[in-house]
C-alpha cells in the first residue's frame, strides 16, 4: 500500500484521495455519518434543554451525563463533519499543499480527545448505575456532586494526556489511509497490537479489491 508518510519537506505527497472502491464507499460511510448527525445534533440539543429547564444539573449522576453530551458535541461537530465531508469529496480537504495537509493530518489525531472523553464517562456512568443498585444506601451516602466533579476532571484530564502523547507518538511518522478516509501514524501498528491487526485486515481486503 503506498502510504504519505509526512517526514520530509522534500517528499512529494499526492495520495489525499480516495481511488475506485474507496471513493464509493467512502460516500455511503458519509452518508451514514450525516444520518448519525442529522439524529445525534437534536438529540443533545434536547437532553441539554430538559436538564437545564428542569434544573437537574445540581444532581451527581447529570453531571456525568453533562459531561458525555459535552464530549459528543465535540464529536459531532469537527471530527464527523470532517469525515463526512472527505467522504463526500473523495479527498482529504484541510490544506492546500502537501505539507499543509502535513501538519492538519497530524494535528486531526487530537480529535480523540472528545471520543476518549466520552468512553471514559460512559464507563464511569455504568460504574454509577451498578454502585446505586449493589449497595443503595452507601451510594447515596456517598455520592455528592463534588465526586462527580471529581470524575469529570479525571476523565477530561486523562483524555487529553492520551491525545497528546499519541500526537506525540505519531507527530514524524502519519499518513492518510484511503480506506479508513482517516490520518493514522504508522505506529499504532507497533504500539496498539489489535490497531496492527486491524489495519492488516483492512490493507489486505483493499488489496485484493485491486
Amino acid at each position: 500500500m503506498n502510504k504519505n508518510f509526512c517526514v520530509s519537506q522534500d517528499l512529494t505527497l499526492d495520495q489525499w484521495t480516495l481511488q475506485g472502491d474507496n471513493k464509493t464507499q467512502g460516500r455511503i460511510f458519509a452518508s451514514f455519518l450525516l444520518l448519525f448527525e442529522l439524529i445525534g445534533l437534536p438529540w443533545n440539543i434536547l437532553v441539554v434543554v430538559t436538564v437545564v429547564k428542569e434544573k437537574l444539573y445540581n444532581q451527581p449522576a447529570v453531571i456525568l451525563l453533562l459531561n458525555l453530551i459535552v464530549a459528543d458535541f465535540f464529536i459531532l461537530l469537527v471530527p464527523t463533519p470532517l469525515f463526512m465531508t472527505t467522504g463526500f469529496v473523495g479527498e482529504f480537504i484541510l490544506g492546500s499543499s502537501d505539507m499543509e495537509r502535513c501538519k492538519f493530518c497530524k494535528l486531526s489525531f487530537l480529535i480523540i480527545i472528545p471520543v476518549f472523553n466520552s468512553m471514559f464517562t460512559v464507563a464511569f456512568m455504568s460504574l454509577d448505575r451498578f454502585f446505586y443498585i449493589y449497595k443503595p444506601f452507601k451510594y447515596e451516602r456517598n455520592k455528592t456532586k463534588y465526586t462527580s466533579v471529581v470524575v469529570v476532571v479525571f476523565s477530561v484530564v486523562c483524555s487529553i494526556i492520551i491525545g497528546v502523547v499519541s500526537l506525540v507518538l505519531r507527530a514524524s511518522d502519519v499518513y492518510f489511509h484511503p480506506t479508513l478516509m482517516v490520518c493514522i501514524g504508522s505506529n499504532l501498528r507497533f504500539w496498539l497490537p489489535l490497531g496492527k491487526i486491524f489495519l492488516d485486515a483492512i490493507d489486505t481486503a483493499a488489496a485484493s479489491n485491486h
